[in-house]
């Protein structure tokens, strides 16, 4: 963003208490369930999350370790499945009732089943390990009414499937952390609606389950495949809380540079290529990808892939920086509205994800798709309905490159629980968390204590934490030297690289020294020559 400042002062304030935007899901428009879907692009009425799945405690320890069976053979619950919903028998769904399978796009898997009969219900038994879940996905319309929906027998949960907008492979139910065992959820039709629904129609798309039994061949879990790392295969790939990079363990201390494909004092093309040309080998570099960036964005990944770096390529500011105004009705830097993250509500982004996502998805210059850059925390139920519609979108075009969330830290998502359940979708890789927490009241603060909250979130869901943003003030007229700034940014490398971080991104370069007491930096700068040479 071109006035960096002030985010960090609004950062500042928000660490004590902060109101967020909340995000939504991908709409599209297809013939389902018998009816005709609309082309309306218009916002949704109630949503109809049910509100369980935010009753996480935070007590999650992650790994159960592993079950050995009667044979004498063990297995670990490590994996997770996707069940589609035409997966039936012994080890998938079992329908009882009337039930359809309607074809359609966004449909996971291409098909949906639904149901408008009285009687109709669906059952899915698994077994898993501490802290297992299922989340329940279907799509919701304006024809359609509520589903009841149960575990293990406890209170049934009415789930509201109507939207007035069609939206496809929605997670509209989530089990939470279970104790270790076996399993069960059910579905039924109950015959009710929403007073603003045209229906009673009910649908079921997939069942994500998380921490199922599995052998360790398929978990991947054995000394030796932890030791080996994953296949070589070009890209930035991870296997649970670490990345690799052509199966080696990687770990990167590099920069933000959101100004290179244009926003505010973007580089010229000479200025570009010397960029990367004094980058440390195999860089990551995390810069905008935003749809009024469109313009310069070839240029940076040939420029990358030149010489051999990455990018994490932010998709939108949920900040509303640098012209990225579609759902900002106060302009730049107003952040986007609650409604832009609702069903229907961030149309144009979707097409510029599926543009962008497409266009580098064989890229090895694409280390990470990033969803929104701070995306707000109004409803942790919306946006987690966001990161998993719009990860899946990713991945089902793109199963090469990771998908990073770009969030704050869990203080804005009502910490750990939140911060996790955000996070937990089958789709999610990297989970992020930005701080500015040396300048807060001069505290000159090394490990944020907002750090450890975070981690703790992603060792639970066995996944890679970065810090995407970090940074401190210097240079003229600031309490904070530059060379000193340098100094200190070591020292927070140090402190988040040692206790399980994959990656640290100081705020900001700029193509020269912005000059003043400020985050950003540019050339000379002695933070430059300490990043590259920083000891990995």
């Amino acid at each position: 963003m071109r006035n960096r400042s002030q985010r960090l002062a609004v950062a500042i304030i928000a660490a004590a208490a902060l109101s967020f935007l909340a995000r939504g899901s991908i709409g599209c428009a297809t013939v389902s369930d018998g009816v005709p879907s609309t082309t309306d692009a218009g916002r949704d009425g109630p949503t109809g999350q049910d509100g369980s799945n935010t009753g996480q405690d935070g007590s999650n320890t992650g790994q159960d370790g592993s079950n050995t069976g009667d044979d004498g053979s063990t297995s670990s619950f490590e994996c997770s499945r996707v069940v589609d919903d035409d997966e039936t028998g012994a080890d998938g769904i079992t329908y009882s009732g009337t039930w359809e399978s309607s074809p359609g796009v966004g449909k996971y898997g291409g098909t949906d089943h639904y149901t408008d009969s009285a009687g109709a219900s669906g059952a899915f038994t698994w077994v898993g390990g501490t802290d297992t879940s299922i989340v329940l996905h279907a799509a919701r319309a304006s024809h359609h009414g509520q589903l009841g929906v149960t575990i293990d027998g406890a209170t049934e949960v009415v789930v509201d499937l109507y939207a007035s907008t069609r939206t496809e492979d929605v997670a509209v139910h989530s089990s939470g952390p279970l104790a270790a065992g076996q399993h069960t959820i059910t579905w039924r039709w109950m015959g009710t609606n929403n007073a603003s629904s045209s229906g009673t129609v009910i649908t079921i798309d997939r069942l994500d389950v998380t921490k199922t039994a599995c052998s360790e061949a398929d978990a991947g879990t054995t000394d030796a495949a932890a030791d080996a790392g994953p296949p070589a295969t070009g890209f930035l790939t991870r296997q649970g809380t670490k990345l690799y990079l052509n199966g080696a363990p990687y770990r990167m201390v590099g920069v933000n540079a959101f100004d290179l494909t244009g926003c505010g004092l973007g580089p010229n093309a000479s200025q570009l290529d010397a960029f990367f040309a004094g980058l440390r080998a195999h860089s990551l570099v995390r810069t905008w990808c935003t749809p009024n960036l469109a313009g310069g964005i070839d240029a940076v990944v040939q420029a990358a892939a030149n010489h051999g770096h990455m990018l994490i390529f932010t998709l939108t500011d949920g900040r509303s920086g640098c012209g990225d105004v579609d759902g900002a009705p106060n302009g730049d830097g107003s952040g986007k509205n609650l409604s832009w993250y609702q069903p229907g509500g961030h149309n144009a982004y979707l097409a510029h994800v599926t543009t962008q996502v497409q266009k580098y998805k064989d890229s090895p210059a694409i280390g990470m798709w990033e969803l929104a850059n701070e995306p707000g925390g109004e409803d942790i139920n919306v946006l987690r309905a966001f990161f998993d519609e719009t990860a899946a979108l990713i991945k089902g075009i793109d199963p090469n490159h990771l998908v990073e969330t770009g969030t704050w830290p869990p203080w804005a998502y009502g910490d750990v629980p939140g911060f996790e359940y955000i996070h937990a979708g089958p789709n999610i890789d990297v989970g992020s968390m930005h701080e500015y927490d040396y300048d807060y009241n001069n505290s000159r603060t090394i490990k944020s204590p907002h750090y450890a909250p975070a981690l703790q979130a992603m060792t639970n869901l066995d996944k890679v934490l970065i810090v995407g943003e970090t940074g401190i003030k210097a240079g003229d007229n600031c309490w904070t030297s530059r060379a000193l700034r340098a100094s200190e940014l070591s020292r927070k490398f140090d402190a988040y690289l040692g206790d399980g971080a994959a990656g640290v991104f100081v705020w900001n370069w700029f193509p020269a020294n912005p000059g003043g007491c400020t985050v950003e930096f540019g050339a000379p700068d002695p933070l430059m020559p300490m990043i590259h040479d920083y000891p990995l």
